[in-house]
């Protein structure tokens, strides 16, 4: 008789996890779609702002005097 009490006990801990899961994952399916929303518009901005720096500065133009003449 322990062993049956136990295992409807079991029965009803699993059933109400599995309700709880449901709800959990609707939450959380709610929760990640409000991340994602928020990531890509991280993304986009983060991007802007990479893209506005990356332009390499251009190579300052240095000039070199060298004389080629023998000594007289």
């Amino acid at each position: 008789m322990v062993d049956s009490e136990e295992e409807k006990g079991e029965d009803k801990v699993s059933h109400d996890d599995e309700r709880l899961n449901f709800n959990i994952s609707k939450e959380l399916e709610k929760h990640c779609k409000e991340i994602e929303s928020i990531y890509q518009l991280l993304s986009h901005k983060l991007d802007a702002v990479s893209s506005a720096h990356s332009i390499p500065k251009p190579a300052e133009k240095e000039v070199d005097i060298k004389v080629n003449t023998s000594t007289m």
